[in-house]
């Protein structure tokens, strides 16, 4: 199985919803687990700061994410396949298991998936922190 990492919005003044998600999301991956699509929850971390929470999933296919979401009743923006180092082998020099920092893309929907090939260092996640606050400020303008 592979890990996909499931990415959306939570607003600072609803922190609740972060538990209410994860639970909805843990229930929905057991139901589909049970209905024979093999789909885990693993763990949600919110950064309350960007107003984003990601939910990681062990899973057969991002579809199979896609729909645990959608079960779960999470607003997603996109489901990307992720690689961690807490749960693989050999590390290369990024922290990541070699074998599975190959280039892949999935393109059940090629607009909500997105395959995580190699850990781009820190300047990605000082693009995604950035983009992260400017899709909050646009949301805080929209209101």
């Amino acid at each position: 199985m592979v890990e996909f990492l499931v990415e959306l919005y939570i607003s600072q003044a609803d922190s609740e919803a972060v538990a209410r998600g994860a639970n909805k999301a843990r229930q929905a991956a057991e139901e589909l687990t049970r209905q024979g699509t093999r789909v885990h929850y693993l763990q949600s971390i919110f950064v309350p700061e960007d107003e984003t929470c990601f939910v990681l999933f062990e899973a057969i296919s991002a579809d199979a994410v896609q729909e645990a979401a959608r079960r779960a009743a999470l607003s997603f923006e996109r489901v990307s396949e992720a690689v961690s180092s807490s749960r693989r082998g050999r590390m290369n020099e990024h922290g990541l298991d070699a074998g599975d920092a190959k280039s892949r893309r999935d393109d059940h929907d090629g607009d909500n998936v997105k395959s995580l090939t190699k850990w781009d260092g820190p300047a990605a996640l000082t693009r995604r922190v950035q983009q992260g606050q400017l899709r909050s400020a646009a949301r805080k303008e929209r209101l």
